[in-house]
């Protein structure tokens, strides 16, 4: 029993540690996130924005500085979800193979472990994005852009708004698009999280 505590405890210093990391990631990253992705998906015939800089003092002229922080709600409560689905998961992948508390597990077990890991946190970070880049795109005091045939597009005020929006017009499917990439993403880059973790330990 003091044993299966002990662990339990450390499990759950790790995932407020990384829930606390995770958070200080978002505020400080998110602004420049906003402004790759407002580069990404703006048109490549008749662009609004002519660098990275332009974008970040257009984006403040027009919206303030928390345009810059457009959709940051998503990732912010998603980040102790994530660290809770990855830590999780990895546990439970580490449980699978391993035959006494004890045991220490391979390299290679320690790398399924871990593909488990990214392919449980997929299901979560998937939505995640989707919902704080639907936010991010919506450029202009307004929150909202032309399309080509000059009517607004769909305008979410918030990501919940977004989120449910979405989930009401395109269903489940809607919620998961992108999650084939996401899942090439995620899956490789746990694997080769823990398996570098780990193997640093042991070096």
């Amino acid at each position: 029993f003091a044993h299966h505590f002990l662990v339990i405890c450390i499990m759950a210093l790790d995932l407020i540690a990384g829930s606390f990391g995770g958070v200080a990631q978002v505020i400080a990253g998110h602004p420049l996130d906003t402004v790759k992705v407002r580069l990404q998906t703006q048109s490549s015939t008749n662009p609004k924005y002519k660098g990275m800089f332009d974008c970040i003092r257009t984006t403040i002229k027009e919206e303030g500085v928390m345009g810059l922080y457009k959709g940051v709600q998503s990732p912010l409560v998603g980040v102790s979800a994530l660290n809770a689905v990855v830590f999780f998961a990895y546990g439970q992948g580490q449980n699978f193979f391993r035959e006494s508390p004890d045991q220490q597990l391979t390299l290679a077990q320690i790398t399924y472990a871990g593909t488990f890991a990214g392919f449980a946190v997929s299901f979560v970070e998937g939505p995640v994005d989707l919902f704080k880049a639907k936010m991010q795109v919506q450029t202009g005091s307004e929150g909202q852009k032309a399309a080509a045939d000059g009517k607004p597009v769909q305008h979410y005020r918030s990501v919940s708004h977004a989120g449910s929006s979405i989930f009401k017009t395109y269903g489940i499917r809607g919620v998961y698009q992108g999650i084939v990439p996401t899942l090439w993403r995620d899956v490789p880059s746990n694997a080769r999280y823990f398996l570098a973790y780990e193997g640093t330990k042991r070096a």
